[in-house]
């Protein structure tokens, strides 16, 4: 199913020859029945120990930016990162760059047990303050959004799209006053951090009750440190929310910012996935719900 105007169309023979064409070392290993699709590439998995990413939109070259720092991030990472084996070329028939990925073995978060958070929280903060720590090159990618008040109108607009989406009927109000009450907050002083900038459920993967690996770099690059502690909202219940904000030493202003940013991006998926990805829509839900759960909290 497509997920955005303009999509590429992509069929089963259309990958067997795009592998043929381009990665012929690999014609005899199975390639899945089941797209493990997202909302930028679809996913495929070949034979038990590769996976190719497929990007869904023509002129795609995500990828590129993804395999030049990966190689260079995994050498300061305990945690997984996808390791790119060969980034593809795109065809006439195709006009989007792929690629063939080492097949990482376990499971997103979209289901974490309550009972694991708390741990989480610790492992995935290290993995925060770790990538923040890096030292910035100038030729770093820009990554992350524009500024808060650049994004009023369109935050305002998709709240009053998900009016209708949730049970409680106050809602729609609630959510604005959160949004513009986070408007107050001093914007990002320029001081440019590494952040992969999308650290929802489904690009962090556990095993066995722990952190296993970061997915989906395609936002990664240089920006403000707020869009990192969307994990908090996104991720977590209360208790594991104060681990993780506990362990990354920022001032109130950016985790206002990153509370604005985690609400503007929840309640863009919500009206926009309502048919395309359900699962992906129940968790901007929660982390609607996370958001005004820990607003009422704090204003106690």
């Amino acid at each position: 199913m497509n997920m955005h105007p303009g999509e590429l169309t992509l069929t089963r023979e259309m990958i067997i020859d795009l592998i043929e064409t381009q990665l012929p070392e690999y014609r005899d290993l199975l390639l899945s029945e089941k797209d493990y699709a997202g909302t930028v590439n679809h996913v495929y998995r070949l034979g038990e120990d590769l996976y190719l990413r497929l990007p869904r939109m023509p002129q795609s070259i995500e990828l590129i930016k993804e395999a030049e720092w990966l190689e260079y991030l995994q050498a300061h990472m305990t945690v997984k990162l996808p390791r790119p084996l060969r980034i593809c070329e795109a065809t006439e028939e195709y006009p989007a760059v792929w690629g063939v990925f080492e097949w990482i073995h376990g499971e997103t978060c979209v289901k974490i047990e309550q009972k694991d958070e708390a741990r989480l929280a610790v492992e995935l903060s290290d993995f925060v303050k770790k990538l923040q720590s890096l030292p910035v090159p100038e030729n770093a990618p820009f990554a992350g959004r524009l500024p808060l008040a650049e994004l009023n109108q369109k935050t305002q607009d998709a709240i009053a799209a998900c009016r209708d989406m949730f049970e409680e009927p106050d809602m729609e109000q609630r959510l604005l006053k959160i949004w513009t009450e986070a408007l107050e907050a001093a914007p990002w002083d320029g001081k440019r951090y590494f952040i992969h900038a999308d650290l929802l459920k489904t690009n962090v993967m556990q095993a066995d009750g722990k952190l296993q690996a970061i997915l989906d770099f395609g936002g990664f690059g240089a920006g403000d440190p707020a869009f990192d502690l969307i994990p908090a909202w996104a991720i977590f219940g209360p208790e594991a929310r104060e681990i993780y904000r506990s362990r990354l030493n920022h001032d109130e202003d950016t985790w206002t910012r990153a509370k604005a940013y985690a609400l503007h991006q929840a309640v863009l998926i919500i009206p926009y996935y309502v048919e395309t990805y359900p699962e992906f829509v129940e968790t901007a839900k929660y982390t609607v719900r996370q958001i005004v759960m820990d607003t009422d909290a704090n204003c106690r």
